[in-house]
């Protein structure tokens, strides 16, 4: 497998979605509503969600036919096994689909590719803001075509990236609590977390085991493209018990939190947030 190839295809993957959203952004399409969800942002569903899906499916699908595609619009459609897959590809079409919908800049792209679970090739781009990380495992980490990395020295404290849904949970509430960060900016997708942090703007944004606080998992979808980027950056990029990301088997929602750091303070979160657990 050319990991770079697959890269390139993911990037100009990326690109095909983007020309969609932007070719619909601010005007009329039709809005539906997923069943189940545990709040709005997780319930809206917009036409172009499914447009970049349907671009999605095809641009993969014809160019490794062999591998699993697992997108969040079509996952009900998965085949039987489709765990098994040594190569699965997990897309996000519109990260931030209620942002989308509200016209507030705050959605994108997520691409990831797993062989066995693990992590390997990361693409997020944001087409409002013009911003697009990408990396590939062992090829370092990049944004705007620039490498990147954490900071030498960590803001300290450390400013915490928090969801916009986060932000109205109890639990979650309990942990900025406990956390007590000087600053916390508030920022609706994973694709433009994962970018600002590369940029900067915090140190840490972090979720809770599903079992602590109830409401709605991300899937494999959300974190698995921000998760190779922020590794191969040299971040932390772990569960919530300090193990690696890893997408395997049939579930294709992440029920572990996870921590997305600066390396340098990890060790003083973690413990902070494993009381919750």
């Amino acid at each position: 497998m050319d990991l770079k190839e697959a890269l390139d295809t993911a990037r100009h993957g990326a690109r095909i979605a983007c020309e969609i959203m932007m070719r619909h952004y601010r005007s009329d399409y039709s809005v539906y509503e997923k069943e189940g969800a545990a709040d709005r942002a997780g319930a809206v569903l917009t036409q172009p969600d499914l447009l970049c899906d349907e671009a999605m499916q095809s641009h993969f699908g014809e160019r490794f036919p062999g591998h699993t595609i697992v997108s969040e619009e079509s996952v009900d459609s998965l085949p039987d096994g489709w765990h098994e897959n040594e190569w699965v590809w997990y897309i996000d079409p519109i990260d931030g689909s209620l942002s989308y919908l509200e016209g507030t800049d705050n959605f994108g792209i997520s691409i990831a590719l797993t062989r066995n679970g693990e992590p390997l090739l990361g693409v997020l781009r944001n087409p409002a803001l013009g911003l697009e990380a990408w990396a590939v495992a062992g090829g370092g980490a990049f944004l705007n075509g620039s490498p990147v990395g954490p900071p030498a020295k960590a803001h300290n404290p450390a400013r915490l990236i928090l969801g916009a849904s986060q932000s109205q949970r109890y639990s979650y509430g309990l942990a900025v609590e406990r956390l007590d960060p000087p600053e916390i900016k508030t920022i609706p997708s994973v694709v433009t977390k994962a970018i600002r942090m590369l940029q900067g703007a915090g140190e840490y944004y972090f979720s809770l085991p599903h079992r602590v606080f109830g409401g709605g998992c991300p899937g494999a979808w959300d974190l698995a493209g921000a998760a190779a980027i922020i590794a191969e950056a040299g971040f932390t990029a772990s569960n919530i018990y300090g193990e690696p990301l890893r997408f395997r088997g049939p579930e294709t929602r992440w029920r572990d939190g996870h921590i997305f750091a600066h390396p340098d303070v990890v060790d003083s979160i973690r413990p902070t947030l494993l009381e919750l657990v």
